[in-house]
């Protein structure tokens, strides 16, 4: 997901928001219908046939994006996205100062990390700062800033090297035990070293692809892609369900392969459903707020 993060902000890094709220009601439709669908299915299909438990306060929660459901875990995925739609705005105005790129960074990732560990806890900062790590990147590429671009990849690069290394040596090399007043700040070390390591993985993969992958054999894949592009959103949202929790299809027969493959079916089918249904829901509400 580090990667997805990357990915998102690397994109909105390259475009220009020209009206913020037009940015903001299409960003909570795109998000928000498919989830709260899902949502309600899930929850019908809990309740009534599988007999989970669940308080009032849970479900109240999980409408306003503030806790998932079992095995929809994965959903976490919504709120934090949002988040960074939120920012993404601002974060526009800030990179069009003119200040240095490097000193807005590193403002606004001070900033992100006191906001969300000290005041809004229930976000991750470092996938918050992962998004925009890829935002600038993003923006280095749109305005051709060949010379900060590469200080920015190789540094990343760097840091993934070194923040993952040292995570490795310390939580499986040398086992060191952190007590319960370190265990939080080292978590936050693995957050940020996973974050490094997404950022620094999609610089290297983008790099690699425009040098080894044909133009040619691109754009024989590219309706693959498009189609792949289409469904990927609704593919998340209804995936884990099918794997983890009550809903999970992983003991369905005795065999690995054949449950594996009956999961695949199953998500492919029921994120094609939920796609038809957004758009049917969508088109519905054209119509009543034109009437």
């Amino acid at each position: 997901m580090q990667i997805f993060l990357t990915i998102s902000g690397f994109l909105y890094g390259g475009k220009l928001i020209s009206d913020d709220i037009a940015f903001y009601k299409r960003k909570l439709k795109q998000i928000l219908v498919p989830y709260y669908i899902t949502i309600v299915v899930v929850l019908l299909i809990q309740l009534s046939f599988l007999d989970t438990q669940l308080s009032f306060e849970t479900i109240i929660k999980v409408f306003s994006c503030n806790a998932t459901l079992q095995g929809g875990e994965h959903l976490w995925f919504v709120p934090t996205i949002l988040m960074c739609y939120f920012f993404t705005p601002f974060f526009q105005k800030c990179f069009k100062s003119n200040e240095s790129i490097y000193q807005v960074l590193l403002c606004l990732a001070i900033l992100t990390v006191i906001a969300f560990e000290l005041f809004i806890p229930y976000f991750n900062s470092a996938w918050i700062v992962c998004y925009l790590l890829g935002y600038v990147f993003g923006y280095q590429s749109n305005h051709k800033m060949i010379v900060e671009k590469k200080i920015f990849c190789c540094s990343l690069i760097m840091i993934a090297v070194c923040t993952n290394a040292a995570q490795v040596y310390l939580k499986y090399i040398a086992r060191v035990g952190f007590g319960l007043r370190y265990r939080s700040m080292f978590q936050l070390f693995c957050d940020y070293a996973h974050t490094f390591l997404g950022v620094a993985i999609f610089i290297i993969l983008r790099k690699l692809f425009g040098v080894v992958v044909d133009k040619k054999v691109f754009s024989r894949f590219l309706g693959i892609i498009r189609i792949s592009d289409k469904y990927s959103y609704e593919w998340y949202l209804v995936h884990q369900f099918f794997i983890l929790g009550p809903m999970s299809l992983m003991n369905l027969t005795d065999y690995l392969l054949t449950n594996i493959a009956a999961i695949v079916l199953v998500v492919c089918f029921t994120s094609y459903i939920l796609k038809i249904t957004v758009n049917y829901i969508e088109k519905i509400s054209e119509r009543v707020f034109l009437l």
